[in-house]
């Protein structure tokens, strides 16, 4: 029983001990764990006791009041010098855009736009028909006016110096008529006679109707309106609208013509003799040698 009781005892002692040096050598890997969590986080006992401000009664180390935090040496982001330089990261190419190049046009050149062409008639746009001439006109003598009768189509007159003055198709289709006789007002002879005649813009619908004649010498030259139609002039109708006193039988000239604001406008000779006897050309208080 002794030698029983004495085995167990023995057996009980050594577990105690296993036991025991088991708890020792947990408490010293927790202790060495411990210092290198220090050693790693930056800071030695020295630090410890200097940065932590451990009161002089338990390391002896005086505190700085107002201690000025430390960095740690290095961190995870940083390293100390002389360390190994940590491989640098590789940015990621990126991934090539395929580019797709469509066909384009070919571009269009704009327009040559060429100068407006001048409004000229070309050679053959003017042609001469019979109606002027000795077969159309026939014994119509001593012409001295030819003008388009206003609204009416393919009408004209040509007056005669004699006084008379005869309606003509522009193209020749029917022969001259006699429209207007103003032979018993005038003088014809030499330079004298009917000079001019003329149609008012409105003819249309105003019906009125200009001579420029002379009635002899010495006597004035008369600027008179007349009434008169598409079929005729009214000779009696006859207003008179300027007489011009004149001294001799030539040189009487003349012409009138409306302008675009529908001024009549009237050219006067000099009176007559040679060389302008009386100077009337350069006389302004005469009308005569004038455009009125």
């Amino acid at each position: 029983m002794l030698n029983r009781f004495s085995r167990l005892s023995n057996r009980l002692s050594r577990r105690q001990w296993a036991l025991a040096g088991g708890v020792a050598g947990i408490s010293l890997l927790i202790t060495g764990v411990a210092a290198v969590s220090l050693v790693i986080g930056g800071s030695s006992e020295e630090e410890l006791l200097t940065d932590g401000c451990v009161s002089p009664s338990e390391s002896g180390v005086e505190c700085d009041p107002s201690p000025t935090p430390r960095a740690p040496r290095f961190s995870k982001t940083s390293r100390p010098s002389g360390s190994v330089t940590p491989t640098p990261t590789k940015t990621p190419k990126p991934t090539p855009t395929t580019v797709v190049i469509l066909p384009t046009r070919e571009p269009t050149a704009p327009p040559v736009t060429s100068p407006p062409t001048p409004a000229v008639p070309s050679p053959d746009a003017y042609i001469t028909v019979p109606l002027l001439s000795d077969t159309y006109l026939g014994s119509i003598g001593s012409v001295i006016e030819f003008a388009v009768m206003p609204g009416t189509p393919n009408t004209g007159i040509v007056a005669s110096q004699n006084g008379k003055i005869y309606k003509v198709a522009l193209d020749g289709s029917t022969p001259p008529q006699l429209w207007g006789d103003l032979s018993a007002k005038l003088k014809f002879g030499g330079e004298q006679g009917l000079l001019s005649v003329a149609f008012s813009p409105g003819f249309a619908s105003n019906g009125r109707v200009y001579a420029y004649y002379t009635t002899g010498s010495p006597a004035p030259i008369i600027l008179a309106r007349y009434s008169a139609n598409a079929s005729a002039l009214n000779a009696a109708s006859e207003t008179v609208l300027l007489s011009v006193p004149d001294f001799a039988a030539n040189h009487n000239g003349g012409h009138i013509a409306f302008d675009g604001s529908g001024y009549l406008y009237l050219s006067t000779g000099d009176g007559g003799g040679t060389g302008d006897p009386e100077e009337n050309g350069q006389n302004l208080t005469t009308f005569l040698g004038k455009v009125l």
